[in-house]
């Protein structure tokens, strides 16, 4: 008797997780994560649909200042989220990442191609010239 008791409270909770969409990812938004370090980015190559919002979370794994610098970004409304705050923007030229910290870009892709990103910060040497540099891809 008890067993199937058990078993009822595990068939209510999984129709209500169903049901409410819980752990059900938003068919309507992409995350991608980018991990940055002495001097790369990880993943380097990003693969976005065009049309849909997207959550864009920069973390900064490494000891020094890394910038996400987006050419694509600069006509598209984004918001950018920090510690402490957000600012929306019309274009973005880039993004700051202080070490051991993170910050959010949420925006939506509209033109389909391939774009490049990169650092160039220049603290202890040049990021882009050691090769921290991606892809951005929008289909």
């Amino acid at each position: 008797m008890q067993r199937l008791s058990v078993i009822g409270t595990l068939i209510v909770v999984l129709i209500w997780g169903i049901s409410s969409g819980v752990g059900a990812e938003d068919p309507e938004k992409q995350k991608v994560v980018i991990e940055l370090d002495e001097y790369s980015y990880h993943p380097s190559k990003i693969v976005l649909k065009a049309g849909v919002e997207t959550e864009l979370v920069l973390i900064n794994q490494g000891k020094y200042l890394h910038e996400f610098e987006a050419s694509y970004l600069n006509e598209l409304e984004t918001i950018v989220e920090m510690k402490g705050g957000m600012v929306a923007t019309l274009g973005m030229a880039e993004v700051e990442v202080l070490p051991k910290n993170r910050v959010t870009l949420l925006f939506t892709p509209e033109k389909t191609g391939t774009f490049e990103f990169s650092c160039f910060a220049k603290d202890p040497e040049a990021h882009h010239k050691t090769g921290m540099k991606g892809t951005l891809i929008v289909e």
